[in-house]
């Protein structure tokens, strides 16, 4: 109980060291919401261009998680222990932790600032950021295969690679599990990544917002809320049936 109220005590001196405790300011946000609130209507005369760059989102999520399964796949074999020498296990896994430490939205900066604003930078971006991802959960799917196979095909000598693809056989299902999460999570990234510039529905909703046009960036926010809650739930009939 006391933990509670010290909590209590740190939030109330933290409220009032923020403003939080002025009852003008948050009248005066209640006046901005109302306002705010009136005008989020759907403009169906803009339907058509929010699925278009739904569209663009798409296109940049699907490539950032094809792209990136493509790098981490030889990137979490050289990282599984048991399949390569102990120091470059470290060596990879020390790159694949740096690519994911480095939020998206930082790698879409950079990557706007080499091709400049646009889809390829999102796409590129997002590519590299799932290689990160990947890496992890492949090399520790990799991982969880039982000892008995990494000894079995570690008597035969085969080369890492081959011992890889033979130990991807015990894995396909978790993998694609995997690939198909991280498209939903790129989907999600892909949609704001537009605020740096990098392409996407994100784009769109950046600039009716700095013309505070918010009907405009209400109606394609609606549409690729729709359309991340039916790929949510398409993915989650496919994984449940895998």
């Amino acid at each position: 109980m006391m933990v509670i109220w010290a909590l209590l005590l740190i939030a109330v001196i933290l409220a009032y060291s923020l403003g939080l405790v002025d009852v003008d300011a948050w009248l005066k946000a209640a006046r901005n919401l109302s306002v705010f609130a009136s005008d989020l209507y759907i403009r169906y005369d803009l339907l058509q261009d929010a699925l278009s760059a739904v569209g663009e989102t798409f296109v940049i999520a699907l490539f950032g998680t094809v792209v990136g399964a493509l790098i981490s796949y030889p990137l979490s074999a050289m990282s599984a222990q048991g399949i390569t020498a102990r120091w470059l296990s470290l060596t990879i896994r020390t790159m694949a932790n740096v690519l994911r430490t480095v939020p998206a939205i930082f790698w879409g900066i950079l990557f706007v600032v080499m091709f400049g604003p646009g889809n390829v930078a999102g796409a590129v971006a997002l590519a590299l950021y799932t290689a990160g991802y990947l890496s992890k959960f492949f090399y520790e799917t990799f991982e969880n295969v039982g000892k008995e196979h990494y000894e079995a095909l570690g008597s035969l000598g085969i080369p890492w690679m081959v011992m890889a693809k033979a130990l991807f056989k015990h894995t396909e299902k978790q993998m694609i599990g995997h690939m198909m999460f991280m498209f939903e999570y790129n989907l999600r990234t892909a949609s704001i990544m537009g605020i740096v510039g990098a392409g996407g529905i994100g784009y769109y909703i950046t600039q009716y917002v700095s013309i505070l046009n918010y009907s405009a960036a209400f109606t394609f926010f609606i549409v690729i809320l729709l359309f991340v809650f039916l790929v949510d739930g398409v993915s989650y009939v496919i994984r449940k049936r895998m």
